[in-house]
């Protein structure tokens, strides 16, 4: 069978029986057929670094729907626009494959998949090669090493904000960074 839109459509079906001497009888009955739902969502973004939340806009069309997401981390969700966070700490990114199940109020059940990027976040230090311990108005140069314990090592910006209400911000990382 088959319909247009979305939702139950009710055909009647009739039997009509004839015997041999020509006698007829019928019995009708109501079927119900329900059209298959579309899974659909959308996300935020194509690349979400671990720790950060990544939002799902649900684009399905159906009636009556039950959701299912599968994030493929092991977790799962119930919510038709769910949001998730992924804890990676491998190196660079991994692909995350998230799949939405929608089933209608029949039991019909239509599955779509996405894929995107998790990428672990960046690891910054910094030690100081002089002292913290600076005396105010005495003009000492504060002198801090950066060090980037990411792998891969793919840093775009550094900023360093001072404390003092002044910040630097570099696209390449200094071997040594001074700050009076």
């Amino acid at each position: 069978y088959t319909g247009s839109g979305f939702g139950k459509i009710t055909n009647q079906i009739k039997l009509v029986i004839t015997n041999n001497s020509g006698c007829q009888d019928s019995i009708t009955k109501s079927l119900n057929v329900s059209s298959n739902p579309t899974a659909g969502f959308n996300y935020a973004s194509d690349t979400v670094c671990s720790g950060a939340i990544q939002s799902f806009t649900n684009t399905s069309n159906g009636v009556s729907l039950s959701y299912s997401y599968a994030f493929g981390d092991g977790s799962s969700s119930s919510g038709s626009s769910p949001t998730h966070i992924y804890n990676y700490t491998g190196s660079g990114y991994k692909s995350v494959t998230t799949t939405l199940t929608v089933t209608n109020s029949s039991g019909c059940q239509n599955s779509t998949s996405k894929t995107f990027s998790v990428g672990r976040k960046p690891d910054p230090a910094f030690a100081p090669t002089t002292s913290f311990d600076n005396c105010t108005g005495k003009g000492d140069t504060f002198r801090a090493t950066l060090y980037d314990n990411s792998t891969p090592s793919a840093i775009s910006n550094y900023k360093v904000y001072w404390g003092d209400n002044s910040d630097t911000s570099l696209s390449s990382k200094p071997s040594k960074l001074d700050h009076t």
